[in-house]
C-alpha cells in the first residue's frame, strides 16, 4: 500500500541519519527523557548502516527514589498534631522515614495507639505507599537531595 508495485522488504536507499534503539531498565529520567540500560546507535547513509555504536549504562536503583518520599509527614491529613509530634520525636520527619518502619516499631512509640496506626495506613494509601516498605538507598537519597526536615 505504501510502496505500490514493490514487494517486502523495501530497501530504504533514501534514508540518511541516525537511529537510537534503547532497551532494558530506565536508569535516569532527566527532564522527562528516559535513558535506558542499553542503547545501540546506528548511522545510515543511502539506506546502509555505516557505523554502529553500543552504549551500556549502569542501573542504580538508589538514584530513582520517588520525590513523594521526601514530603513531610504533616501531609498525611488524617494525622493529628499530637501523633505528628510523637513521630517527629521518634525521628520520623518524611514519608520515606515513615514507610520504612514496621507496624510493630510504630506501635512501640510511647503514646502511639491503634487509631494512629489506622490513620497512617489510610493516609499512606493516598500516596500509593504503605508501612513496612524497603527503600534501598534512602539515606543516600536524603543526603543527595538535602531535603529539610518538616
Amino acid at each position: 500500500m505504501v510502496f505500490p508495485g514493490c514487494s517486502a522488504p523495501v530497501f530504504a536507499d533514501w534514508f540518511c541519519g541516525t537511529m537510537a534503539i534503547q532497551n532494558g531498565r530506565i536508569v535516569q529520567s532527566p527532564d522527562f527523557i528516559h535513558l535506558f540500560e542499553n542503547q545501540v546507535t546506528l548511522t545510515f547513509s543511502s539506506g546502509r548502516v555505516v557505523s554502529q555504536e553500543v552504549l551500556r549504562r549502569k542501573y542504580a536503583p538508589e538514584a530513582l527514589l520517588d520525590p513523594i518520599l521526601f514530603r513531610p509527614i504533616s501531609e498525611i491529613y488524617e494525622l493529628t498534631d499530637p501523633v505528628i509530634a510523637l513521630l517527629v520525636a521518634a525521628g520520623v520527619h518524611r514519608l520515606g522515614d515513615l514507610v520504612q518502619m514496621s507496624p510493630t516499631a510504630l506501635m512501640r512509640i510511647r503514646g502511639f495507639d491503634v487509631l494512629a496506626m489506622e490513620r497512617i495506613e489510610e493516609g499512606l494509601t493516598i500516596f500509593g505507599l504503605k508501612v513496612g516498605m524497603a527503600l534501598p538507598g534512602w539515606s543516600a537519597g536524603v543526603k543527595l537531595y538535602g531535603a529539610a526536615d518538616a
